[in-house]
């Protein structure tokens, strides 16, 4: 998905900086992500707040594990060690 614009900008500067290490996609596409989940070694969410969630659910379809903050659904889906780790409550200050 999109995010704060602050931070597309950074990673739209890194992309100029280094185009063939970096690729700043800030628009959500769907057949994309589910590429990236699949192919992914750790799937990070870091959402302060998350009534259910479907990324987590995804990602274990694909097998990938999820590290996660501990809220809403994730703490209900995410078994610490099985399918992935809880992290605690995120702050982002």
């Amino acid at each position: 998905g999109t995010g704060k614009k602050k931070f597309e900008r950074l990673f739209k500067a890194a992309e100029e900086k280094y185009p063939d290490k970096v690729a700043a996609i800030v628009n959500f596409n769907a057949p994309l992500a589910h590429h990236i989940m699949a192919g992914a070694d750790l799937l990070a969410v870091t959402s302060r707040f998350e009534p259910c969630g479907l990324i987590q659910l995804q990602g274990m379809r694909y097998g990938t594990p999820c590290a996660c903050a501990s809220t809403g659904g994730l703490v209900d889906t995410v078994v610490e060690g099985k399918s992935g780790f809880q992290m605690g409550r995120v702050r982002v200050d």
